[in-house]
């Protein structure tokens, strides 16, 4: 395959090229938060942070973000804890962030209606 001898095609190929580097970059580290976030499954660095589920809710529209809806056993209590972004890729990337520097904060999981105020 040869190199494109008009100016707009070497751009476009230019463009390409930069665009599959930025994709790449994007998806590695995604695979790096979800396998930082798999650790707190089984095995969690903290000893006592072990995930039970993680959902993801998007809005009607992609405008509307998306919340992440995560479920653990902190230190032997159920707990509920909520991280929202922009985008799904942005959401997953705070989440693994918050909770592996240890920044999620988490509440008591109670069915809705039944909690207390404090």
């Amino acid at each position: 395959m040869g190199r494109a001898s008009d100016p707009h095609e070497r751009r476009e190929e230019k463009r390409s090229a930069a665009s599959a580097r930025a994709a790449t970059r994007m998806l590695t580290e995604l695979a790096v938060k979800i396998e930082q976030l798999s650790r707190f499954v089984d095995d969690p660095p903290d000893g006592e942070t072990f995930l039970t589920s993680i959902h993801f809710k998007v809005g009607g529209s992609w405008d509307d973000g998306v919340l992440a809806v995560v479920k653990a056993n902190v230190g032997g209590l159920d707990m509920v804890g909520f991280h929202g972004d922009d985008t799904l890729m942005e959401c997953i990337r705070g989440l693994g962030n918050r909770v592996v520097n240890g920044s999620m904060k988490w509440r008591e999981d109670t069915p809705y209606g039944e909690r207390t105020r404090d």
